[in-house]
């Protein structure tokens, strides 16, 4: 439905040059939008239809109460940048979408965006430091290790999660931990069986 009114809206205007209609037509549509690509859709409408960067903006901005999670939230500040090359937005829409972040795959995903938008390692760097905070479990640990070789080859970061891994599980000797899991992650990440063959013992001291 929105996409046909926008096209609509848009053969109004090709044909007929009628602004008012093209208007019309547009806020009819966006009566039935509820989902981010629709919003970007009406925006770009907006912006290069009716060359109204104003009312895009608005779209975008309205756009905000639809959002569930936090790829909508980096969709949009992707719109912001390729409509209207306005960082500024981009980066609010950026640390909106860190409030819906909730696993590994999230933040990875929205370090990975700082980078490819704004070529900010730092940036996405301070992403993972912030997403440490937020975890208190041994598998977000190692998860978390992974990830820093992944986008930063940071082997310091990433030895430093792998032990904090480790000193949660003995710390918590009486709980079952994934042990198996980190050991292959030193061998994996380091080729390290020593500190893998370390966490194997260990595992034999946790519960089944």
């Amino acid at each position: 439905m929105v996409e046909d009114l926008a096209s609509i809206a848009s053969t109004w205007m090709e044909l007929f040059k009628n602004v008012k209609e093209t208007e019309r037509l547009l806020r009819k549509a966006e009566e039935y939008a509820s989902t981010v690509e629709e919003f970007i859709i009406l925006a770009e409408y907006w912006r290069d239809i009716l060359n109204d960067d104003t009312n895009a903006r608005k779209v975008l901005r309205r756009s905000e109460k639809f959002f569930d999670e936090c790829y909508d939230w980096m969709d949009v500040a992707k719109a912001w940048i390729e409509l209207f090359n306005d960082t500024e937005e981009a980066k609010q829409a950026l640390k909106r979408a860190e409030r819906k972040t909730y696993d590994n795959t999230d933040w990875e995903a929205l370090a990975e965006t700082w980078i490819e938008f704004f070529n900010d390692v730092e940036g996405a760097k301070q992403v993972f430091i912030r997403s440490e905070r937020k975890r208190n479990h041994f598998n977000s640990w190692v998860l978390l290790s992974m990830s820093w070789m992944k986008l930063f080859k940071d082997e310091s970061q990433a030895k430093r999660l792998l032990k904090k891994a480790e000193k949660n599980a003995i710390k918590n000797i009486n709980e079952s931990f994934d042990l198996e899991f980190l050991a292959k992650t030193w061998i994996e990440l380091f080729s390290d069986r020593k500190q893998a063959e370390k966490i194997m013992l260990l595992k034999e001291k946790t519960p089944i």
